[in-house]
């Protein structure tokens, strides 16, 4: 991009209509023009000045926006710190009537912006080191481990896709020779959603070390603790949760409305456990239930997790490839974590958390 003008005399007419600042460099950088807003806030610096000389510099600058200008024959942009204030400099190639060529360079105060920047920059970069930490503590907190109770093993699995993740997975011994198990899924992503998977966790946890209760009490505090919260109305909780007899097997399930059913493996094959309920919200206030029961005999698995399992790209064929892994040879918990996290075509677009109990 080159502009052709006519004389210096008729150039210096349009330069000083500018509000910006503005001079025009000669090839060898001689400044040959500047216009009012430049000598006001510069001083005279055209005729016999180096462009340079006008910083109090003795050289050229070493990325020189001119020559990089008049090379490529098209505009170039930066930026200039100069007596302690911040310009942008845009340079553009130009050519008189006569053949000389020439830069028209023009300075815009930005300090303030980039004031503003800086400080923007640097709270970003403090945030980030925050969630990082947060997805550090979140990790080591859901991270992949097994765990035994009373014949009952259990592998964890968490793999958040942001910083940090909405999902929760938990394991916990309670009376009477039992154990309770859930999977919860917040809505939407980020710290809110994390703020509210810890919610879920320490609620729970006390329940389960303070006392006895049944599937609809853990739901039912749950459901007004969260509504006391006055948390908005577009904010919801997913959870399934069970709990498993550890003598008989026997155990009871209730799906809070959760998106995916969880997956019970025996000799029979893999089946889901269909079952009707409402998710923890605002919206949800009163609606129903379903609890319901069925035996874990030794040897039969459960997989509890949630939605980033599946991918959004191809649902049915990620279901069966998840049920297809789940009932083949069993070889582990970790292993399928590796096959579904590794398997060739997959895209997990959200958070992925699962727990895995087997009765041994």
């Amino acid at each position: 991009m080159k502009t052709t003008i006519g004389t210096e005399t008729s150039l210096r007419g349009v330069i000083d209509a500018m509000r910006d600042m503005v001079r025009v460099v000669g090839e060898n950088g001689d400044v040959l023009l500047i216009n009012d807003a430049f000598e006001s806030r510069f001083g005279s610096v055209s005729g016999t000045n180096k462009c340079y000389e006008c910083w109090g510099q003795d050289r050229e600058c070493s990325e020189c926006v001119r020559k990089h200008s008049l090379e490529a024959g098209d505009i170039v942009e930066d930026e200039r710190r100069i007596d302690g204030r911040i310009y942008s400099l845009r340079a553009t190639p130009m050519m008189f009537d006569n053949g000389k060529r020439a830069c028209v360079e023009v300075f815009r105060d930005v300090s303030e912006l980039a004031e503003a920047r800086n400080k923007l920059a640097a709270v970003n970069k403090k945030m980030l080191y925050d969630l990082e930490m947060a997805r550090q503590l979140q990790v080591s907190m859901l991270k992949e481990t097994d765990s035994e109770i009373d014949g009952i093993r259990v592998t964890h699995g968490f793999f958040p896709c942001d910083a940090v993740g909405g999902d929760a997975i938990a394991c916990y011994p309670i009376a009477g020779n039992r154990v309770l198990a859930y999977v919860s899924d917040v809505s939407g992503h980020g710290v809110s959603a994390a703020m509210l998977t810890v919610f879920i966790q320490q609620y729970i946890a006390q329940m389960a070390k303070n006392g006895d209760h049944s599937l609809e009490e853990y739901v039912r505090n749950i459901e007004t603790a969260f509504l006391d919260m006055g948390i908005r109305k577009d904010v919801y909780i997913t959870m399934f949760m069970v709990i498993i007899d550890t003598k008989s097997g026997m155990m009871e399930y209730m799906n809070i409305g959760h998106s995916v059913a969880p997956l019970l493996c025996d000799k029979s094959g893999c089946r889901e456990l269909i079952t009707r309920g409402a998710p923890v919200s605002c919206w949800a206030r009163g609606m129903s239930r379903e609890k319901k029961s069925t035996r874990l005999k030794k040897g039969d698995r459960l997989l509890l997790y949630t939605d980033g399992i599946i991918s959004p790209l191809d649902t049915e064929n990620s279901e069966r490839r998840v049920r297809e892994l789940f009932g083949e040879k069993w070889t582990g918990g970790h292993e399928f974590f590796e096959k579904i996290r590794g398997d060739e075509g997959r895209f997990i677009a959200d958070d992925f958390a699962a727990l895995i109990i087997e009765r041994t």
